[in-house]
């Protein structure tokens, strides 16, 4: 008998607890073929009685019409078929509670009018219901089926379990169990499936309770065994007016690596939401750029690497979870809930004309050129100890970020300038200048008049200034001498923002900025600020290894193999394909002859005319003059339209040698040896500390065995030509390894994490004929580095290992018409 009895009348709970709690237990009034003296109450007894939590039953009833009644009485019926008075309550009510049952009995209730005199009417209507908690749990689950846990009951017959899959809400009968076993073995599930499941005791009298409970459950995917993670991930910000048949639009293309034991009959699932949502794998609503909850991106079938672009992006700074689950049976598996963080690849749209370096993407590529395994549950990382593992932090003044350790790790998302950067030269503000239509070019320094903030573009030294006074002579070069003798700034940042410009034009070419030394790099992207993102800055080279990498891996987008882009990154006159990187034999041609219809002057190296240069700067023009910058093309060139990394950097090698900002702090020109130091441009760049040439853990020195042959001490060498590194009778290095995340040649073995071009284990192709300058005869300044290679290099050494010690910060050295930049700014 229940113990706490209360009816559903919110006032009358208590009283009748309290009530029930002091009556008797009566034997069973007289039957009602024996009751005939039983007052004429119409009512029609209970009419049912139902399970609301296992220990909680229910009885309803209708009431009755007779203008007797004055209240109802509840009875439970005994084993004895004696009755049990368990609650008295009002006319008004029509159901009663009985709470504090034991889980798994099974009861019977009847119910009967009462009028003024205490006398009941005489029905003999019987209800039953079984005390059922129901379903209690999942214990385990397979890719086709779920453990469930039951209540036990030696009342129930059986125990029926019904599910419904998240995709469609429609419950079916999946498992049925004895009434006291406890759990029921779900099978013939789909994998990778959440469910919602509850379960329902089964009476003597064969009725199924009423009981609410339910419980959510999933079962496992092939997706979370056999997912591999990330291969490559491309992301571009709009440029309106980039070259013909590239991206002009937002747009994001995630390629991931084939399943374990895919097929050609594999079926996959591209599903997006904005970053941090919920991820609904199972949804069919398509994309759009306004979407932002879960959104089906694509669906692709095969085997071995898969990728779908989606260009229903919003702008910058939108950003995006994707993830990609398996179709094993034409469902669409889900990620795991108890952990599908592992799974978002999340992508931040780049802000115009710049392009996202994603850090699964960048590790995933680097572990591959170590032969090292990648985790696809932790950013692609792989187990890694030597040179250049993990970044100190992704911005000057950031925090540590703290990174694991025992790991390469890129180690956050980094949005890159699509191309280098260009001189804004003014329009139509220069009288006398720009061919006559007083456009602010020329081939001689300005010397006009011009309001201030005005820019100007140097034909012949590619060079470009800015008037500082609306004078003049208030014109200021964007090179060395860029700071005052008190140590301030000459150019502020307001200005050289306004020479700054990564945006082509159809109507207005821009050439890069040139003959700049690395401080006046730095200034330069640190006076541009993103709204969302913040200042801009150098790339360190750790991440421009990354960031210029060109597309290799088995299938990745535009995939092509070493020789292939030894061809494009070292242009010939005829090399296939077109348009490739601007290396000497790119730019000779382009000075030589006649290109795609503009004839050039074959003994001042000029245009044939005024209107096919710097009037238009036609797309196939080359940026230069008389002067040294002759072999530049302009921003957004068509011709080298297909010299992109992986990432989508335009003219990611070769055009213009780019600075970053790692330094050396100081060489010995006696010893012959240098050490690297701390940035200071930027402070979080400390991958160069305490990094030595000489001749121990990198070339250098002349105790290391080098002499001043044909190969100089410590100046220039072709990582790739493994011999004459080794040729230390000869001048050379004896450098037989490489750190890939360093990107350097290394004497030492980096403790093991060097791996030996001699032998192998690095191909000397994968090097792309790169070259490596450090200068350590050339004086005690600090020492700046400059990366990818340039239009003037003689060999075909323009490559992203291709680097360049050989320079000062600023006022030393000679920043020719060869040396740009590229800004960048974290993402995270």
């Amino acid at each position: 008998m229940g113990k706490h009895i209360y009816t559903t009348a919110a006032f009358a709970v208590f009283s009748a607890l309290t009530f029930a709690s002091c009556l008797p237990a009566e034997t069973a009034p007289p039957s009602p073929t024996a009751t005939a003296a039983a007052p004429d109450l119409t009512f029609g007894g209970a009419t049912s009685a139902s399970d609301l939590n296992g220990t909680t039953i229910q009885v309803n009833w209708s009431a009755g019409t007779g203008q007797a009644i004055t209240g109802y009485k509840v009875y439970e019926v005994n084993s004895d078929s004696s009755l049990s008075t368990v609650g008295n309550v009002s006319s008004t009510s029509t159901s009663y509670v009985i709470a504090g049952l034991t889980a798994g009995t099974f009861h019977s209730y009847i119910v009967r009018a009462v009028d003024s005199a205490g006398d009941t009417d005489g029905n003999g209507v019987t209800v039953s219901a079984l005390a059922y908690a129901g379903i209690t749990g999942v214990s385990s689950a397979t890719t086709t089926g779920l453990v469930v846990t039951v209540s036990r009951s030696n009342a129930a017959s059986a125990v029926h379990i019904y599910c419904a899959p998240s995709r469609s809400g429609v419950y079916s009968l999946v498992g049925s169990v004895g009434g006291e076993a406890g759990l029921a073995t779900l099978t013939g599930l789909y994998s990778g499936t959440t469910y919602t499941c509850y379960a329902l005791g089964v009476g003597p009298t064969g009725v199924e309770d009423s009981n609410t409970a339910t419980v959510t459950g999933q079962t496992t995917s092939f997706s979370s065994t056999l997912y591999q993670g990330v291969l490559a991930v491309s992301a571009y910000g709009a440029a309106p007016v980039a070259p013909t048949g590239t991206p002009t639009s937002a747009q994001v293309t995630v390629t991931w690596k084939g399943f374990t034991s895919a097929r050609s009959t594999t079926q996959y699932a591209l599903v997006r939401t904005s970053v941090g949502n919920t991820l609904d794998m199972t949804t069919t609503t398509a994309c759009t750029a306004a979407s932002v909850t879960s959104c089906l991106v694509c669906t692709v079938t095969g085997s071995g690497a898969q990728g779908c672009t989606d260009t229903n992006v919003g702008p910058s700074p939108s950003t995006y979870d994707y993830a990609v689950t398996e179709m094993p049976g034409g469902w669409v598996e889900e990620t795991p809930v108890a952990g599908d963080s592992v799974y978002r690849i999340t992508v931040e749209i780049p802000p115009e004309n710049m392009v996202l370096v994603h850090r699964d993407a960048a590790n995933a590529e680097i572990c591959a050129l170590m032969n090292k395994q990648s985790d696809p549950f932790n950013h692609q990382r792989c187990a890694y100890t030597g040179l250049g593992a993990t970044p100190y932090n992704s911005n000057p003044l950031g925090s540590p970020l703290n990174l694991t350790t025992g790991y390469y790790d890129f180690g956050y998302d980094l949005f890159v300038d699509r191309w280098t950067a260009a001189c804004n030269w003014t329009a139509s503000a220069c009288v006398g200048a720009g061919s006559g239509n007083n456009d602010c070019w020329g081939s001689s320094v300005p010397g006009m008049t011009a309001t201030a903030g005005t820019v100007y573009y140097s034909v012949n030294n590619a060079s470009c200034w800015v008037n500082l006074t609306g004078t003049s002579s208030g014109w200021q070069q964007t090179a060395a001498n860029t700071l005052s003798s008190d140590g301030v700034a000459i150019i502020s940042p307001t200005y050289f923002a306004k020479m700054y410009t990564v945006q082509p034009s159809t109507t207005k070419r821009k050439p890069p900025i040139t003959a700049v030394d690395q401080i006046s790099a730095y200034a330069v992207c640190n006076s541009v600020s993103d709204p969302d993102y913040g200042a801009k800055r150098l790339l360190r080279r750790r991440e421009y290894i990354a960031a210029a990498a060109p597309p290799w891996m088995p299938g990745e987008p535009g995939a092509r193999s070493d020789s292939a882009t030894l061809t494009l990154q070292s242009y010939s006159a005829n090399a296939s394909p077109a348009y490739g990187c601007n290396a000497y034999g790119h730019s000779t041609t382009e000075q030589n002859g006649t290109y795609n219809g503009v004839g050039y002057n074959t003994t001042q190296n000029t245009f044939t005319t005024g209107a096919s240069f710097a009037s238009t700067f036609n797309s196939n023009d080359l940026s230069g003059g008389t002067g040294g910058g002759q072999g530049i093309f302009v921003l957004g060139s068509i011709e080298t339209s297909k010299c992109v990394s992986r990432f989508g950097l335009q003219d990611y090698v070769g055009n213009v040698e780019q600075w970053v900002s790692d330094q050396l702090a100081s060489c010995n020109e006696t010893a012959q040896t240098c050490i690297g130091g701390v940035s200071n441009l930027d402070g979080g760049n400390i991958d160069f500390n305490g990094f030595e040439f000489d001749g121990v853990q990198a070339p250098g020195a002349m105790t290391g065995g080098q002499v001043a042959g044909t190969y100089g001490y410590t100046n220039s060498w072709q990582i790739s030509n493994v011999l004459t590194m080794l040729d230390t009778s000869n001048g050379g290095f004896g450098a037989a390894n490489f750190s890939v995340p360093f990107g350097m040649a290394l004497v030492g073995t980096d403790s093991g994490n060097a791996l030996s071009i001699i032998n192998g284990a690095f191909p000397a192709t994968k090097l792309h004929a790169a070259m490596t300058i450090v200068n350590t005869n050339s004086g005690a300044f600090t020492r700046s580095m400059a990366v990818g290679g340039a239009w003037n290099f003689q060999f075909p050494n323009n490559d992203r290992f291709t680097s360049d010690f050989g320079q000062a910060d600023t006022g030393e050295g000679n920043w020719g018409p060869y040396n740009g930049f590229r800004c960048a700014v974290p993402a995270q």
